[in-house]
């Protein structure tokens, strides 16, 4: 499929200085997609949902599509970011399948040097996990399947266990060295109108012909709902974070940690509104003892705060983040009184700096922003990022349109924000595009050549 339309722009001004234009970190960068933002226009995604950067410098993402069938597509930019030729002759990659599909997950597999998907997939009264293997030039892998269940070209379904009866919906995997793949969601039963977290192993034909896929439901962890999962293969932990449901009706935001031989939980349940919703969105660890989460936090007036939290590997805060040394820190990106800020996405770089993206409200949430926002290991806005260690990349100039980030990763060494573009009012899929924007990571001056 073709690009219809690929757009770049920037919301920032720039003045011509000794050698070329300065922007600051946070800003959008000009040496990316003709300053700084690119735009597919045509494809009527909800999306983009997922990225992942190769090591060749491409960024390939995934949205799903919701068309009549609910299908996926999946394209690639260069390092500099244009339409990457190598993959699928610069357009995308469709993934249909015999029912519907929601939820692109995206990671690289350095074994294969191949490009893994993950999905749900409905078909015949419940949800399945789809996985795809991709490669480089854009292409399904025809070699990719696991034993015991059937497939189709480069891609396999495999149905729901006896425990989950209306279905299991992803929310997280990984590839491992041995070339397993670790995966973990949640898994549903419509009569039982529950939802209980899941973990399991799927092995492809080329590692072992002989092994099905291992899906095993997590004890002691009914009525959640699982947004994100995080994996630790060295430790054997897993780790799960999404919301808990009460008999009340009310709800709390929840982390948990699926040890070898324990389980260890956070809750977090702000109580701003009488059966209110708190839950995690996004999960990370870092180093060998912190692990960050990102929630979106229910506020009086049906509005919303995004909340970052730190926890060490016992689920407890770590006290020394966060101004009221409790572990978290209230993320409003620079929002209004009258607006709600809610966050999608977490993660770290090498230098400790910890990465919340999400979106903002404006006018009293008539239209939103894509946003992040970078925080010191304590829990502060980090000084000279963005304002007040805030970055907006749109800057309140075109409110004629709602945009998010639904998905953040580094790109030589720089975020790299993606995620949908609609109509803020009147929105449909037609209207809707897919964006990715990368920020400089630094203070800098380019030089006329761009380099």
């Amino acid at each position: 499929m073709p690009f219809v339309s690929w757009i770049t722009r920037a919301f920032f001004c720039f003045c011509l200085m000794p050698g070329g234009p300065a922007a600051a970190a946070g800003d959008l960068d000009p040496t990316y997609a003709s300053q700084g933002f690119a735009r597919l226009t045509g494809a009527s995604t909800s999306g983009p949902q997922a990225l992942v950067v190769l090591p060749n410098g491409s960024t390939v993402f995934a949205s799903s599509r919701p068309t009549t069938t609910h299908d996926i597509v999946v394209g690639a930019l260069n390092r500099e970011g244009h339409p990457d030729t190598r993959f699928a002759a610069g357009g995308l990659l469709t993934i249909t399948s015999a029912g519907t599909l929601y939820r692109p997950l995206l990671r690289y597999d350095a074994r294969t040097d191949k490009t893994l998907l993950a999905a749900s997939d409905f078909r015949n009264g419940a949800y399945h996990l789809l996985l795809c293997r991709i490669r480089q030039d854009g292409t399904l892998d025809p070699t990719f399947s696991t034993a015991g269940y059937t497939s189709q070209t480069g891609c396999v379904s495999i149905p729901p266990p006896a425990f989950a009866a209306t279905g299991i919906l992803v929310a997280g995997f990984q590839p491992l060295a041995d070339g397993r793949i670790l995966v973990g969601g949640s898994a549903y039963n419509f009569a039982a109108n529950s939802f209980r977290a899941f973990e399991g192993r799927v092995t492809p034909l080329d590692v072992n012909p002989a092994e099905t896929p291992a899906i095993n439901d997590v004890p002691n962890l009914s009525d959640v709902y699982i947004n994100a999962v995080a994996f630790d293969p060295p430790m054997g932990d897993v780790y799960f974070a999404g919301l808990q449901r009460f008999a009340s009706g009310d709800s709390a935001l929840i982390a948990v940690r699926l040890g070898v031989s324990n389980i260890e939980s956070y809750l977090y349940n702000a109580n701003n509104v009488a059966n209110g919703t708190e839950e995690a969105r996004a999960i990370t660890f870092a180093g060998v003892s912190d692990i960050y989460v990102a929630g979106t936090i229910e506020t009086a007036g049906g509005k919303s705060d995004c909340m970052a939290f730190r926890l060490n590997r016992n689920m407890q805060p770590n006290f020394s983040f966060g101004p009221g040394s409790n572990g978290r820190r209230t993320v409003r990106f620079n929002g209004a009184a009258l607006d709600s800020a809610s966050c999608e996405a977490v993660m770290t770089d090498a230098q400790g700096g910890v990465y919340v993206a999400g979106r903002v409200g404006l006018n009293g949430d008539q239209t939103y922003e894509s946003a992040v926002a970078k925080l010191t290991t304590g829990g502060d806005f980090a000084a000279g990022f963005g304002l007040n260690g805030v970055a907006r990349p749109a800057g309140g100039s075109n409110p004629a349109r709602s945009e998010r980030a639904l998905a953040i990763g580094l790109h030589l060494g720089r975020v790299i924000l993606a995620g949908p573009s609609e109509l803020a009012t009147g929105a449909t899929p037609e209207t809707t595009d897919m964006v990715l924007a990368r920020l400089t990571h630094a203070d800098v001056i380019f030089d006329n050549g761009f380099n």
